[in-house]
C-alpha cells in the first residue's frame, strides 16, 4: 500500500497499513533496503510533467547499487519514449531496464500514464513498438501495485484498439529471465501486451492484476509459469506456452480474439508437456474461448465456463508446423451457445488432438439470442475417447468427421436431440437400453433383436416397455405389456 495512516480513517487497520508502508523501505529485520523514489530524481507526478528522464535517473542509482526498489508514491507520472534505447534484436525500443533483483513498486494513488505512442500499428518498424519497463536478461524481479494508463482516454474512451501494435508495459526478453512476477497491477488503455514474455524464461508470473481495454492482454511463454486471479476486459487474454505452465481461476470478460490460447495461438514450437488450464471464465470471446495447441501436450483443460464464444467454445488443434496436441484430458467443462448465429458454431472441436480424453464436459445450446450452437462435439482426432459428456447441437449434437480415427464415444454421454453424424472411424459404445420414455433413437448404433428396454415414466394403459424385433441400427422397436387401468 505504502503509505502513512490516515487520522479520521483505517480504523482498525492502522498495523497493517503501517506495516505496508515500512515495508517499502525496510527488510523484515528492521534494517533499510535499497530504496529509490522517482521523486527524489526530480519526477513530479503532476501528470502533465514528463518525468521519462527522472525515473531513468532513479533506476540508473538501483542498477548502480546493484537492485533495490525502485518507489512511485502518489501522483500521476507522465512516461514518453525519451531517450528509449533499442537493444536489437531482443528489445524493439526500450524506455526503461529494470536489473536483476529489482522490486517495481507503488503507493494505491501512483499511476504512470504512458505517452507518446504512434497511432498507427507500425508494423515492421521497432521505433513504432516502444516497450515501457524491460527486463533483459533479468532475474528475480518483482512489479507490484503499478497502475498503469495510456493517454487515450480513460477506461475505454476514445480508444481504439490497434491490434498489431507489441508494444508492452512488462517485457521480459531473451530467454534468459526467470523468476519475474507481475502481481496486483492493474493496465488500462495500454496500447500493447500488458505483460509480453516472447519465448525461453522461466517462472514468470502474473497474478491479480488488471488488464481492461488494451490492444493486447498477457503473454507469457516460459517454464513453469503461473497466470492466477487476472481479469481481462475487452482486450485480447492470455497466449502462453510452455511446460509446467499454469493459467488458473482467471476472468475473462468480452476478450477480443481467443480468450486462452495455452501452447500460443501460432506456436509452432517443440512439445511441452504437463500444463494445466484450470477453474477459468471467459465469456464472450470473439473468436474462441479456449484453445489448446500443439506445444499443449499432456496436460489438462478442466473446469473451465465458456459462454458466448465466437465461433468455437474449448478447441483443441495442430500448432503452425502441424504438430499434433496429443494426451491430453478435458474434464468438468461447461460450454455454453459456442458460434454467433450465421457461423457454425462448435462447443467442443478437437481438431487434430491425439489421444484426447473428454469426460464430464457440458456442452450446450443455451438459447442465447444471436448465438447458435451448430454442433455439441466434432471430432477430427485419432484415438480420442468421450465418456460422461452431454453434447448439444441445433445441427448434430455430435459431428465425427471422416478425419477422425478410432474414436470411442462410451455409453454415458447424453444428448439432447439424439442427433449425430458418423463419417470417420469410430467405435459407438451402445447406450443403456435398462430405462426410458421412446425406443432408442440413436443412429449408427447397432442394436441386437431380443433387446429390451423398460418404460420408466408408465402410466395406466401405457405400455411396460418395448422390444428389438428386427437387428439394426437403431432396429426395429415394439412395446409389449399393457400396464392395467
Amino acid at each position: 500500500m505504502g503509505r502513512l495512516p490516515q487520522v479520521g480513517s483505517d480504523q482498525g487497520t492502522w498495523g497493517a497499513v503501517l506495516n505496508d508502508y515500512l515495508l517499502v523501505a525496510h527488510k523484515p529485520d528492521g534494517t533499510l533496503k535499497n530504496v529509490f523514489n522517482v521523486k527524489d530524481y526530480g519526477a513530479k507526478g503532476d501528470g502533465t510533467t514528463d518525468d521519462t528522464l527522472a525515473i531513468r535517473a532513479a533506476i540508473t542509482a538501483l542498477t548502480a547499487a546493484g537492485g533495490g526498489t525502485l518507489y512511485f508514491p502518489d501522483g500521476t507520472f507522465k512516461v514518453s519514449t525519451t531517450g528509449a534505447t533499442d537493444r536489437a534484436p531482443w528489445i524493439t525500443l526500450g524506455i526503461f531496464y529494470i536489473p536483476s533483483n529489482t522490486t517495481v513498486t507503488g503507493s494505491s494513488g501512483a499511476v504512470i500514464l504512458f505517452t507518446g505512442v504512434p497511432g498507427t500499428d507500425g508494423a515492421g518498424d521497432r521505433s513504432k513498438h516502444p516497450n515501457l519497463f524491460n527486463c533483459d536478461n533479468a532475474h528475480d524481479v518483482l512489479f507490484e501495485n503499478l497502475n498503469f494508463k495510456g493517454e487515450n482516454g480513460t477506461d475505454g474512451t476514445g480508444f481504439t484498439y490497434l491490434v498489431n501494435n507489441q508494444s508492452s508495459c512488462i517485457y521480459i526478453v531473451r530467454g534468459g529471465g526467470r523468476d519475474i512476477m507481475t502481481r496486483n497491477c492493474k493496465f488500462v488503455n495500454m496500447y500493447g501486451f500488458s505483460v509480453h514474455s516472447p519465448a525461453g524464461d522461466v517462472r514468470v508470473h502474473v497474478i491479480n492484476c488488471v488488464t481492461r481495454y488494451c490492444a493486447n492482454g498477457i503473454n507469457v511463454n516460459g517454464d513453469l509459469s503461473i497466470q492466477a486471479g487476472n481479469i481481462i476486459e475487452y482486450s485480447e487474454g492470455f497466449e502462453s506456452a510452455g511446460e509446467g505452465i499454469m493459467i488458473i481461476n482467471n476472468i475473462l470478460r468480452n476478450p477480443y480474439g481467443v480468450g486462452i490460447a495455452a501452447g500460443g495461438n501460432n506456436n509452432p514450437g517443440a512439445t511441452k508437456p504437463g500444463n494445466i488450464v484450470m477453474g477459468n471464465t471467459v465469456d464472450g470471446a470473439t473468436t474462441v474461448g479456449i484453445t489448446a495447441t500443439s506445444a499443449f501436450n499432456e496436460s489438462i483443460v478442466a473446469n473451465n465456463v465458456i459462454r458466448k464464444a465466437g465461433n468455437f467454445g474449448l478447441m483443441v488443434q495442430p500448432g503452425a508446423s502441424g504438430q499434433t496436441a496429443y494426451g491430453c484430458v478435458l474434464s468438468g467443462n461447461l460450454i455454453v451457445s459456442a458460434g454467433i448465429a450465421g457461423k457454425v458454431g462448435t462447443g467442443i472441436l478437437i481438431g487434430d488432438g491425439a489421444k484426447t480424453l473428454l469426460t464430464g464436459n457440458r456442452s450446450v445450446d443455451g438459447g442465447i439470442s444471436g448465438y447458435q450452437q451448430m454442433y455439441g462435439l466434432s471430432m477430427s482426432g485419432a484415438d480420442c475417447v468421450a465418456y460422461g459428456n452431454v453434447f448439444e447441437g441445433t445441427n448434430w449434437d455430435i459431428d465425427v468427421t471422416p478425419y477422425a480415427l478410432n474414436f470411442l464415444l462410451g455409453d454415458d454421454n447424453k444428448y439432447r436431440r439424439a442427433k449425430m453424424s458418423i463419417r470417420g472411424s469410430a467405435t459407438l459404445a451402445k447406450p443403456p437400453v435398462s430405462t426410458g420414455t421412446t425406443p432408442p433413437t440413436l443412429p449408427d448404433i447397432v442394436y441386437n433383436k431380443g433387446e429390451i428396454m423398460w418404460n420408466s415414466a408408465p402410466t395406466p394403459g401405457g405400455a411396460v416397455g418395448w422390444i428389438c424385433v428386427t437387428t439394426g441400427t437403431p432396429g426395429t422397436w415394439k412395446t409389449f405389456g399393457t400396464i392395467a387401468a
